[in-house]
């Protein structure tokens, strides 16, 4: 909101009988001593700001409620099987997820300048870059992740745990790429102010979740590997459905002017 529009708001707000006038937040605050309180400029700023973060905060606990579903049916499985799976989500988490977030984050400040700026077709090319880059950066991750059960051998941990561990880490293999696609897509979607996509598809996806753990698990009994599976797919899941979206209803269409990978790093 631009300063000209403030100074309008706060100019009508204080016009008499500025408090019956019509606006979105009359939608949010229907309290009229909150009306005849609170500037109607306040009260429009709140109301977009809650617009924005009240999906976003939702579509961020359903994102983190796949390893939390995962971790509730994988404590079916035994102490053991609880012990690995809470070592290689730790080792995942420095090893893959961190380090990759972090590169994935400098989309976040392009992203958001370059659509700022109007040049909608740069925003795709940045898109591009930020996935050949973190596709790129999969390979010494999976170099790592293979050698965990060595590693933590070393650290001194039990060759049980380690055992178990070192399951779920190679089976995770396939999801880290997914991983770090997913980051790049809420960033490609959250800078341009597109909210509600990542929220459906986490919400998809944990009804996935749900499903593939309880089949694996209890109807095939797969055990450990069912639930390394489980964990697998459920960072697949939350990727594919959300590209699934954004080609659906051609979010990318504006910004999206073709491949590009011939020169990823040229300015």
């Amino acid at each position: 909101m631009t300063d000209r529009t403030n100074a309008c708001l706060e100019k009508s707000s204080s016009a008499p009988g500025a408090a019956g006038m019509e606006g979105p937040s009359d939608k949010l605050f229907r309290c009229r001593w909150v009306r005849n309180k609170v500037p109607m400029a306040h009260r429009e700023e709140l109301y977009q700001i809650l617009r924005m973060t009240g999906p976003l905060l939702l579509a961020r606990i359903l994102h983190y409620l796949l390893p939390f579903v995962v971790t509730m049916f994988c404590g079916r499985l035994g102490n053991d099987v609880m012990a690995g799976y809470g070592l290689a989500s730790a080792t995942l988490n420095v090893t893959s997820a961190a380090t990759g977030f972090g590169l994935a984050l400098a989309c976040d400040t392009l992203v958001s300048q370059t659509f700022g700026g109007r040049n909608l077709l740069r925003v795709g090319v940045i898109l591009q870059r930020g996935i050949l880059i973190l596709l790129l950066f999969c390979l010494p991750c999976w170099g790592l992740l293979i050698n965990a059960q060595a590693i933590l051998l070393c650290l001194g941990q039990d060759p049980v745990v380690a055992r178990i561990a070192q399951l779920y880490i190679t089976a995770y293999l396939p999801a880290v790429p997914a991983m770090y696609l997913h980051h790049l897509q809420v960033s490609y979607l959250q800078n341009q102010g597109i909210i509600m996509p990542q929220m459906y598809a986490a919400a998809l996806a944990n009804i996935a979740n749900v499903a593939t753990n309880y089949i694996f698990i209890y109807c095939l009994d797969l055990g450990v590997v069912g639930s390394a599976a489980a964990n697998t797919l459920s960072q697949v899941y939350i990727c594919v459905f959300l590209f699934g979206y954004i080609w659906w209803k051609k979010l990318h269409a504006t910004t999206w002017g073709g491949e590009r990978f011939s020169h990823p790093l040229a300015g």
